[in-house]
C-alpha cells in the first residue's frame, strides 16, 4: 500500500499550499471519507478541465495545477492523488480507453481517473473530471458514479498504477494548450503492418502478437519493439503469440529475440505466455522447445484457438 502514499516530482505533495488545503480540506471530517469527499469535490468543482474551458496552458504536476486552477482530466487526477496522499488516504492512478469524438469524429483515448482506499469499502474509483452537461461524477461509496459508461469499443484498463502512466506524462509536458493537446491524446495504439498485428485486450490484459507472413529484421523487430512498450503503458500479464501462420526465423532475429526480447519481457509485468499453434504444424516441435525453455520464467500454455488462451 506504501506506493499509493508516495511522493513524486509529479504528486509534489510536499508543496506548501498543497499541504495547506489538504489540512483545510480534513478539518472537522470525522473518517476519511469524508476527507476523500472532501478533497474530490474541490478538485472537481474548483478546478476547470482544460478541455471545456478550451485552456491554453497544459499543466501536469499537482502544484502547477493547483496554481492555475486548470488540467485536463490527467491533471486533475495527479491534483486529487496529491490531496489524498497528503491526508495519509492511498491514492491510485486508473485509466479508461475512451472515444474522444466530441474533440475529433473517430478518435479515441485514454481518460485519467482515480481509485481511493477507503478503510469501510476499499478501492473505490472517483472521477474528478468536472461535470457539465452530460456528465455527473459523485463521490457515493460504495456505489460508483463516474464521468462516462463505457460504450462500446470503450473499456477500462485493469490495474491500479501508483503512478501516471508515462505515455499520459509525456503528452502533458510536450503539448501546450488546448489546440495542441487536442491533436495528441495520450491513447494506446496497435501495431499493424503486413507482416505483424499487436494488440491489447482488455480483457484479457492480455498483449497479443499475431503473425501473418515470413519477416525478418527490421519488420521482424519493430513490432516486438512496440510490444514492449504497450506492456510498459498497459501492465499486462499475459502474452499471446499466435502462429498460426507461423515461420522459421532468421538467425539473427533468433539471437536478438533470445538477447534482447525475452530478458525485458522476463522484466516486465508479463506472468503468462501462450503461443496459439496448430496440432499439425510443422513449427509445433520448435514452439514447444520454446515453451518449456520459457517455463523457468512464466507459466506458459499451448492452444490452439484465442478463446482458449486464458
Amino acid at each position: 500500500m506504501q506506493q499509493y502514499l508516495k511522493e513524486t516530482n509529479i504528486v509534489n505533495y510536499s508543496d506548501s499550499i498543497i499541504i495547506q488545503l489538504a489540512k483545510d480540506l480534513a478539518k472537522d471530517c470525522k473518517n476519511d471519507a469524508e476527507v476523500a469527499k472532501n478533497c474530490f469535490v474541490f478538485v472537481r468543482d474548483e478546478i476547470h478541465h482544460s478541455g471545456d474551458y478550451k485552456n491554453t496552458i497544459t499543466t501536469y504536476k499537482a502544484s502547477e495545477v493547483l496554481e492555475h486552477k486548470t488540467g485536463w482530466c490527467y491533471a486533475k487526477a495527479i491534483l486529487l492523488a496529491a490531496l489524498l496522499r497528503a491526508n495519509g488516504i492511498p491514492t491510485a492512478f486508473c485509466y479508461q480507453r475512451l472515444s474522444c469524438s466530441e474533440y475529433e469524429e473517430g478518435m479515441y483515448c485514454l481518460h485519467g481517473l482515480n481509485a481511493i482506499y477507503l478503510k469501510e469499502y476499499g478501492w473505490y474509483r472517483v472521477d474528478a473530471r468536472g461535470n457539465k452537461e452530460g456528465v455527473d461524477a459523485q463521490f457515493m461509496p460504495p456505489k460508483e458514479k463516474l464521468a462516462f459508461e463505457l460504450q462500446e469499443n470503450e473499456y477500462d484498463l485493469p490495474h491500479l498504477y501508483s503512478e501516471p502512466l508515462d505515455v499520459v506524462i509525456k503528452a502533458l509536458q510536450a503539448y501546450n494548450g488546448y489546440d495542441a493537446m487536442v491533436q495528441h491524446f495520450p491513447d494506446i495504439q496497435e501495431y499493424n503492418s503486413s507482416f505483424c498485428a499487436v494488440s491489447y485486450l482488455a480483457q484479457q490484459d492480455a498483449i497479443l502478437c499475431r503473425w501473418k507472413q515470413y519477416c525478418s529484421g527490421k519488420e521482424y523487430r519493430e513490432p516486438l519493439e512496440y510490444a514492449l512498450e504497450l506492456i510498459a503503458t498497459t501492465h499486462a500479464t499475459l502474452w499471446i503469440t499466435d502462429t498460426t501462420n507461423g515461420f522459421e526465423n532468421d538467425p539473427k532475429d533468433t539471437q536478438w529475440l533470445m538477447e534482447s526480447f525475452i530478458p525485458q519481457t522476463i522484466q516486465s509485468s508479463i506472468k503468462k505466455v501462450v503461443f496459439i499453434i496448430n496440432d499439425d504444424s510443422p513449427l509445433k516441435k520448435e514452439i514447444e522447445i520454446q515453451a518449456e525453455a520459457l517455463k523457468e520464467f512464466f507459466e506458459v500454455m499451448l492452444v490452439e484457438r484465442l478463446s482458449d488462451a486464458t
